[in-house]
């Protein structure tokens, strides 16, 4: 029975764990050009790749957030979405950190060492 309920807390405790440090491995990084230029990058095939996650403003100030499936001559497009590339202005494209995924391996790894170590002295 203490057993159960020590399993219980332990697993919930190391799921906390896992979606606060999952948070960490990707972040936006902001692509540092003028609109012209970026454009001009978008098309070239420089900044944008089908599959990447991006946040985008356009020149009306509308932000969007999506997964790029095509990249036309003139669009981006994603699932619902369509975005003519003369009217993107300011865009962010989400990056999978391998470092902080290292860290989110080890760190959840060595909390799962912790906490069974912890419960197995506190069953015996």
């Amino acid at each position: 029975m203490k057993l159960n309920i020590l399993t219980k807390y332990v697993t919930k405790i190391i799921f906390m764990l896992a979606i606060v440090f999952i948070s960490g491995c990707t972040s936006l990084n902001p692509v540092e050009l003028q609109p012209n230029e970026l454009q001009k990058q978008i098309v070239a095939g420089q900044i944008l790749k089908v599959g990447d996650d991006v946040k985008l403003v356009t020149n009306e100030g509308k932000r969007i957030e999506f997964t790029v499936t095509k990249i036309s001559e003139n669009k981006v497009k994603g699932k619902n979405v369509e975005v003519d590339i003369s009217s993107i202005v300011a865009l962010e494209t989400r990056d999978i950190s391998t470092g902080k995924t290292a860290l989110l391996t080890g760190g959840i790894s060595y909390w799962i060492w912790i906490l069974t170590s912890i419960s197995t002295l506190l069953v015996l």
